[in-house]
C-alpha cells in the first residue's frame, strides 16, 4: 500500500528546463507558498500550512534520501504544531474567559470583543 502511494507521489507531472517535477514536490510548494502568503498577510492560520509543506518536504527527502535534511523538516513541524496550538489556546481564551488579553504581532494588545484597547510601545535600543 505505502509503495503504491509513493508510487502515485513520484508521478512526473511536468519537466522545468530539464527537471522533471513530482506531484509531491508540487504539492509541497504549493503548501509552503500557501503557508507564506497567509504569513505576509498576517494570519496565524499559517501555521497548518507550514506543517503540512513541512510534512511533504519531508517525505520527498525520505524518497531522496536525505535524512538530515528530513528530520530537519520534523522540527519545523513540532515548531508549528505548537504555534498553531498556542493560536487555537489564544484564541478560544479570547473569546471564552471575560476579561482575557493577548497579544499580537503588531504590538498592540486586543480586548475581549477584539478592538484595540492600548498600544505598548516599543522598546529603544542604544543611547
Amino acid at each position: 500500500m505505502l509503495s503504491e502511494i509513493n508510487e502515485f507521489v513520484a508521478t512526473v507531472l511536468f519537466t522545468v528546463l530539464g527537471y522533471q517535477v513530482s506531484l509531491l514536490e508540487f504539492s509541497a510548494v504549493i503548501a509552503s507558498a500557501i503557508g507564506v502568503w497567509l504569513g505576509t498577510t498576517g494570519k496565524r492560520i499559517m501555521w497548518p500550512w507550514w506543517g503540512l509543506s513541512s510534512a511533504l518536504y519531508g517525505w520527498l527527502f525520505l524518497n531522496y534520501e536525505l535524512y538530515a535534511s528530513a528530520v530537519l523538516q520534523v522540527a519545523f513541524i513540532v515548531a508549528a504544531l505548537c504555534k498553531f496550538s498556542q493560536f487555537i489556546l489564544d484564541f478560544t481564551r479570547s473569546h471564552f474567559e471575560p476579561g482575557y488579553r493577548h497579544l499580537v504581532s503588531d504590538n498592540s494588545i486586543l480586548d475581549k470583543s477584539g478592538g484595540r484597547s492600548r498600544t505598548t510601545g516599543r522598546v529603544r535600543l542604544g543611547v
